[in-house]
């Protein structure tokens, strides 16, 4: 199948279930992953990352997890690689728009950037 990869906002993962339900029921292969817990900041976003972290340093966080997701997902063999799509909301809207520039589309063919 094809494979959306979910790309959460500030809010942490919680922000793309829904949608990534969604992206599944149509038949999809889905990827989401939780970018403060992989950078070991546990359970919900503190208000730390509220307050004292910049749109953009989370920004940079979240990419960083989303490049990681991506090139993992080229690995796999039980998804069509040349069917790659990417969905971010709210600062991983701004995310995956920048993924965009660097992913190979050999391999991305759509990017859903929802703010």
């Amino acid at each position: 199948p094809a494979l959306m990869i979910s790309v959460h906002g500030g809010g942490g993962h919680a922000d793309v279930l829904n949608s990534d339900e969604a992206f599944y029921r149509q038949g999809m292969a889905t990827l989401m992953f939780d970018a403060y817990a992989m950078q070991g900041i546990p359970g919900r976003p503190s208000l730390f990352w509220a307050r004292s972290a910049s749109n953009e340093a989370r920004q940079r966080m979240i990419y960083t997890t989303a490049l990681a997701a991506y090139r993992w997902a080229l690995q796999r063999t039980d998804i069509d690689t040349r069917r790659i799509y990417l969905f971010g909301i709210s600062n991983g809207a701004a995310v995956v728009a920048n993924l965009a520039a660097v992913v190979d589309p050999a391999h991305v063919k759509g990017v859903i950037s929802e703010g």
